[in-house]
């Protein structure tokens, strides 16, 4: 059975890219824009992995996380995602309870292969 993850980014651009990224990679990759959309992705089998964006128009993905935990108790690994410093990403998820993170600044298939080492236990 192939490894799903569920991106959550508002670019439509990001989610595109870094969809097709994962697909090469043999990842079955649920892409939601928002809130609204993110119910019905997380019914049925639940994803291996969560990528979720930290700026988005309708919540801060450091606010997401506790309440994916809570409310939807998603126990599987999330990650934020962002143009921000390692440094800032790294507080970030200490704060929220994110497994860890994953900068927006390299290209689709760099962060493709991150999830990819995540998911295989070679992550830092």
């Amino acid at each position: 059975m192939k490894r799903r993850v569920l991106l959550i980014d508002d670019s439509a651009t990001s989610r595109l890219a870094l969809s097709q990224a994962l697909r090469r990679l043999a990842f079955e990759v649920t892409a939601v824009g928002g809130l609204d959309e993110l119910d019905a992705a997380l019914a049925g089998r639940k994803p291996d992995l969560l990528l979720v964006d930290v700026h988005m128009p309708e919540v801060f993905g450091n606010d997401l996380v506790p309440w994916l935990r809570e409310n939807r108790r998603i126990d599987r690994p999330i990650l934020l995602y962002s143009n921000r410093t390692s440094e800032e990403l790294q507080a970030l998820a200490d704060e929220c309870g994110a497994d860890g993170f994953i900068c927006k600044t390299g290209r689709p298939d760099e962060v493709a292969a991150h999830v990819e080492r995540f998911l295989t236990g070679g992550h830092s």
